[in-house]
């Protein structure tokens, strides 16, 4: 089965993240301004450590990244 974001662990996605934040060339303190979160946040995020994500946390990410909200919800129903 091929990984989609709604199919990724916590751990996964994180990773993916990360990996879109290194693709657009910012690092974590530049993301996490530019989607309105905390450094601290993202770095969450990006580590598979957040088992129970703040809406407004997942919307920002969402937004900025270009996801369908659903798509990452699932991710955090596992």
């Amino acid at each position: 089965m091929a990984k989609t974001i709604d199919n990724m662990t916590r751990a996964e996605f994180g990773e993916w993240l990360r990996q879109q934040r290194k693709e657009r060339g910012l690092n974590m303190q530049e993301m996490a301004k530019q989607v309105g979160l905390s450094a601290q946040q993202l770095q969450n995020y990006e580590h598979g450590g957040v088992v129970t994500p703040r809406f407004d946390g997942v919307l920002k990410l969402a937004s900025a990244y270009g996801l369908d909200l659903s798509e990452v919800g699932n991710v955090f129903r596992r």
